[in-house]
Order: structure tokens, then sequence, then C-alpha cells
């Protein structure tokens, strides 16, 4: 929170002024992109609440020259929207599903979606998260720029990561790199002393060995295919990495691993 990305996200869309730096978006300088290309979803910007869902129809024709009326009205009624219902009386999960529908309503190229899953519960995140598959999958050379606390999220949607503190990058990788060569490894102060050992035995040298906070179960450390079977690891459903010994699992702190 805080980091950037709503600020990042207005820059884009030109709602903010930029100190210094190029924007180039579908390779156009960003302040010549034909907007009606662009679908988007900001974070805190609410819809006209006050008017009805039929009426904001007739806005969105007015507002995007490819409005298509008759998809986003087979989209209402496949998720049991209202039109004669006012929008502030829609629930929290019925104002998202409606955002990123509008954001999409107008065939657009490069969707900027800002933490569109916010807020939801489960099974709404996953209609969101459909619904914007969907459209990745209409098209190849679609474009979608998405942020998100939510790591599941963005797991089975994006191809790269980027984290951003203080407005600037400080990480990127690949989904699928993140996926093969990064894990949670959770383990005990007591087992923290066994994990310096097998990586010894495994002849990997421990990165970061000065623990974290000051407590000796908080290690970062590399981990090899040999490492972990020999530590009898287990991966689960979220790909954390859990420690196993005589089928007995332990209280167990996060820590955090590459394998090269």
């Amino acid at each position: 929170n805080g980091s950037g990305k709503t600020t990042l996200f207005k820059a884009i869309l030109n709602l903010i002024h930029i100190d210094s730096g190029d924007i180039i978006l579908l390779d156009k300088n960003y302040k010549e992109v034909d907007k009606n290309k662009i679908g988007c979803t900001l974070a805190n910007i609410s819809l006209c609440e006050y008017i009805k869902l039929k009426d904001l129809i007739d806005v969105l024709k007015n507002t995007y020259k490819d409005f298509d009326v008759d998809s986003f009205l087979q989209k209402c009624n496949q998720y049991q929207f209202p039109l004669d219902k006012k929008i502030n009386e829609f629930s929290t999960g019925m104002k998202a599903k409606l955002n990123v529908l509008i954001a999409l309503s107008h065939h657009a190229t490069f969707l900027i979606l800002d933490e569109p899953t916010n807020g939801l519960d489960v099974l709404a995140r996953e209609e969101i998260i459909d619904l914007i598959r969907e459209f990745m999958e209409e098209d190849e050379n679609r474009l979608v720029l998405i942020s998100s606390h939510i790591s599941s999220d963005l797991e089975g949607l994006c191809d790269d990561i980027y984290m951003i503190d203080d407005g600037k990058f400080v990480f990127h990788e690949t989904t699928d790199c993140l996926l093969d060569q990064y894990g949670l490894l959770k383990l005990t102060n007591k087992h923290a002393a066994l994990t310096h050992a097998l990586a010894t035995v495994s002849a990997l040298p421990l990165i970061h060995l000065n623990s974290q906070n000051g407590n000796p179960g908080e290690q970062r450390i590399n981990c090899s295919e040999r490492t972990e079977k020999t530590a009898k690891t287990t991966i689960n459903k979220t790909g954390a990495y859990q420690k196993q010994q005589k089928h007995q699992y332990f209280p167990v702190k996060e820590h955090t691993c590459r394998r090269p």
C-alpha cells in the first residue's frame, strides 16, 4: 500500500502530470493513444452510483465508440444484474464485476486493472479472474496490466511479475521462473540448524546467514533438489515448502528460498 501502483496507472492514463520520463503505450507516446483502445478500473474511483444500470448503458454508448451493447447486456444477464436498480444498491462484488465488465465492454486492446479483486470473497474473485482470462484468450495481441496483493490471482494470469516500492521497481521475474525456482520454506527454529547441515552436506553455501530480526529460525537459503530430497520436503498446493519427518508436521515459520 502506498508504493505507487495507482499513481503509475494514472500516469499511463494521462490523468496526472509526470515530472520527467516517457511512457510508450501500444508503440505510441501515451498522450497520442486512442483511449477507446484502453479499458481500465482504478481503485477508489466509483461509478456514478445514483443512476440505474440501464441509464449507465446510455452513458457508455456515448463514451466508447466501440461499446458492444449486446455483449454487455448478455454479461449483465449472466451475472443477474438488475437493469432497473441503482448502482449504489449493488453489493461490493457486483460493483467490482460491473467495473471489469465496463472495461471489457468496448473491445479494448490494453487493460489496466488496479486491484480488481480487492476485498472480494473467493467466488467473486474467481469470476473476475475468469472474465479477464476470457478477454485474453479471445485475442493473443491483447495486453493486461494488473496490480494485486493476492499472489494466486497473478499466478493464473500473468507472464511477468514486478514488485514496486516507493515508486521504483525493486524486483522483476517471469511467473514461470518464480514458480519453478522460488518457494516458501517453513521451518521451526529447531530445524534451522538441520537446514544448515543439509546445505553443507549438499555442498551448497548458505546465503544471508545472519538471521532476520535476530531470530535464528529465519534464514534465507539456497535450496537444491538434493537438499529437498534429503530433507524429505514436500510441496503443498499453495507452492509452499513444508518440512516433514515421520509424518509429523512441526509448528512453522516462513522462509524464502531460491534454488539455482
